[in-house]
């Protein structure tokens, strides 16, 4: 959704997917000969769920990010924002708004597996 390079999204065990690539790691796990999931956990630290398929206007997310932020770091990018960032991005970009990547941040979202490799004699 962010990535130009994004090949897949992934599902612990969801059947049906927004994504047209998503891959269930429950079937995936079933291909994999001689190994057993111990377990299959969703990481989200941090992550606002509330804030998925969520548009911001270039202004509030602009403000989103801006809140993040602290000290020296917030300053220059509020003036960097006021003078080039804001004007130039609206008037040229979107005013339809774009969805946040809390990623960029210190969320997490990822999935942890843990296999053990099973030998049959």
């Amino acid at each position: 959704m962010f990535n130009s390079d994004h090949k897949h999204t992934f599902t612990i065990s969801k059947t049906k997917s927004w994504s047209p690539v998503s891959v269930n790691i429950k079937e995936m796990l079933t291909t994999l000969d001689g190994a057993l999931a111990l377990s299959i956990v969703l990481q989200d630290d941090g992550y606002d769920h509330n804030l998925i398929r969520k548009r911001l206007t270039p202004f509030r997310h602009s403000l989103w990010n801006y809140k993040k932020d602290t000290g020296v770091k917030r300053m220059v990018k509020h003036l960097l924002f006021l003078l080039l960032y804001y004007p130039l991005y609206v008037v040229f970009v979107s005013k339809k708004g774009r969805y946040i990547d809390q990623t960029e941040g210190d969320a997490l979202a990822q999935i942890q597996v843990v296999i053990k490799k099973v030998i049959n004699s």
